[in-house]
């Protein structure tokens, strides 16, 4: 008999609204033992089974919040779209059972995004089961419908609260009030879901030999123009919870984002600039983050990125962009322990043999040194101790050090100038110098070398470094690079960059003696005669350079 009645409601659930448009009045009462009685063919795996079961439930929330209360049919939905999307990841499947998979996905999708939220006790129903679903990261295909459901529902919400509207009688007093998503949850996934460009990247990764550098491409995760317009829907969603996040930032929101929305209109996947988009959202979030000036908040924040860090896809530019995040929030925090705790736990978790954690602390220690200059070279310097400890030859503690003097260079670049003048040369240069001679001085070491005095050179010119400043290294980061450019092959991707460092820090004070200039000029002219012209230059050389 229950087999029997399973074929029905599963035939009757796929005709959608046909099925319940039917009901009387009487039996409508019924719908939530309608609702158990579909449940329990829910675990059958039959693709046409499964339709039925969402059809049903599309129409069960479009009716009453009553047949709803009979089991979790949001949970059901979002579960069925991370089943389908689990079962495709594996990539086992056949061409049919592919997709049938991807119909399921589809429909999941589909039913949410055709919600009527206009009933006051299916709105209290869902208003706090689908915020907790913005989260997670394997949800992020069904954040377009998402987003704009709760957008719909939080704009129904204020409006209810302003016109004082009672409680609808259908409304489902008995259930507990389910548990919202912190507040820095909702901002970290909405921001980084905002953020991503929809276009490959290029990453500078280790090659097979030692030494040798590729750019690897790596597809985004997600993606502001693609999935439907995932960046409009989340920033769009962000707008509508300025209370949700934080009660400071409703003002100064309702007037940025949509200037964010106007410029992500204004692109497309392939015009849209990279840098520029992912430098107004962290400006976007440096803003809001002084405004709510609330240290607790900033710390809450900075764990929430590093929860979301951990569980991001690796080689994404949703970790990437993490990374930024976690330092703009760390350079806001004004509770330094805690700063200098993370940090910490980041540097010594971080394997620095993966380049993209080289890139990505970098950006954190960077970013923090924007407002808390002297603890991060500390930080550093505390870290950089610990490598002593470690056989210098090994492969992780030599792109460790590469990874540490790119940071010192780009530290110096955000460091507030007035700061950055008076410890440049004994805490910036010094320490750059000490773990380049202290190192296995490979291909790698000296490129980093090279660009961490190019950007050292380039912050104190930004500085505006007066008559009386004087590196009084300069000397010795000059024969230092020409160590460098003499010790490597001619073919090596190292002399171009050299030069370019050499250049930079030349514009420097002190002044070099007419003949100090004259030897420089002798082995810089060597240096540009012996290098291959472009179109010589193999790939591995030329992907070196760009990098």
């Amino acid at each position: 008999m229950a087999s029997s009645w399973d074929a029905a409601a599963a035939s009757d659930a796929q005709s959608g609204p046909a099925f319940l448009s039917r009901l009387s009045p009487d039996t409508r009462e019924k719908l939530p033992l309608f609702a158990k009685l579909v449940q329990s063919v829910c675990h059958d795996r039959a693709a046409q089974v499964r339709r039925a079961v969402l059809h049903f439930i599309g129409e069960l929330l479009r009716s009453s919040a009553l047949g709803c209360s009979a089991w979790d049919v949001v949970g059901h939905l979002f579960s069925e779209f991370s089943r389908a999307s689990g079962r495709l990841a594996m990539g086992n499947l056949s061409m049919v059972k592919a997709r049938e998979e991807r119909a399921v996905q589809s429909l999941c999708a589909h039913v949410l995004g055709t919600l009527d939220v206009s009933a006051g006790a299916v709105a209290k129903l869902l208003w706090p089961k689908l915020l907790w679903y913005v989260v997670p990261a394997k949800y992020t295909g069904m954040l377009v419908p998402l987003c704009r459901c709760l957008r719909s529902l939080a704009e129904r919400r204020d409006r209810a609260e302003q016109e004082q509207e009672e409680a609808a009688p259908e409304a489902l007093e008995s259930e507990e009030p389910a548990a919202l998503p912190a507040p820095q949850a909702l901002l970290a996934r909405l921001l980084v879901s905002s953020g991503a460009p929809g276009k490959e990247l290029l990453w500078l990764g280790q090659g097979q030999r030692a030494g040798e550098m590729v750019l690897r491409p790596v597809v985004a995760a997600v993606a502001p123009h693609t999935g439907g317009g995932r960046g409009a829907a989340a920033l769009q969603l962000l707008q509508a919870l300025p209370g949700t996040i934080h009660g400071a930032v409703g003002a100064k929101w309702a007037a940025d984002i949509p200037l964010l929305l106007q410029h992500l209109a204004g692109t497309t996947v392939s015009s849209l600039d990279v840098a520029e988009w992912e430098s107004l959202l962290l400006k976007f979030l440096q803003t809001s983050l002084e405004l709510i000036a609330s240290e607790a908040w900033t710390v809450g924040l900075s764990q929430e990125l590093s929860r979301q860090l951990g569980s991001s896809p690796h080689l994404s530019w949703e970790k990437r962009f993490l990374y930024k995040a976690l330092g703009t929030a760390l350079a806001a925090c004004g509770c330094l322990h805690h700063v200098q705790e993370q940090t910490l736990e980041h540097l010594k978790a971080a394997n620095f043999l993966e380049l993209w954690q080289a890139q990505g602390m970098v950006s954190v220690v960077s970013r923090c040194a924007e407002s808390h200059f002297q603890l991060a070279l500390s930080l550093v310097k505390e870290f950089t101790g610990t490598l002593k400890r470690k056989k210098s030859k090994a492969r992780r503690t030599r792109a460790t050090r590469a990874a540490l003097l790119v940071m010192y260079g780009r530290m110096a670049l955000r460091a507030p100038r007035e700061q950055l003048l008076a410890r440049v040369e004994r805490d910036v240069v010094a320490n750059v110098l000490q773990l380049y001679r202290e190192g296995c001085q490979d291909a790698q070491l000296k490129l980093s070398l090279v660009q961490s005095v190019t950007e050292i050179s380039l912050a104190i010119q930004a500085a505006g470094a007066g008559p009386r400043f004087e590196l009084c290294c300069k000397r010795e980061l000059l024969q230092t690079l020409l160590e460098v450019i003499q010790e490597e092959p001619q073919e090596s991707p190292v002399h171009p960059r050299a030069l370019v460092a050499m250049q930079q820090l030349s514009k420097l004070k002190p002044r070099l003696s007419r003949e100090e200039n004259r030897h420089l000029l002798a082995q810089c002219c060597q240096g540009i005669v012996c290098l291959r012209r472009p179109e010589q230059m193999d790939r591995r050389g030329q992907t070196a350079v760009a990098a």
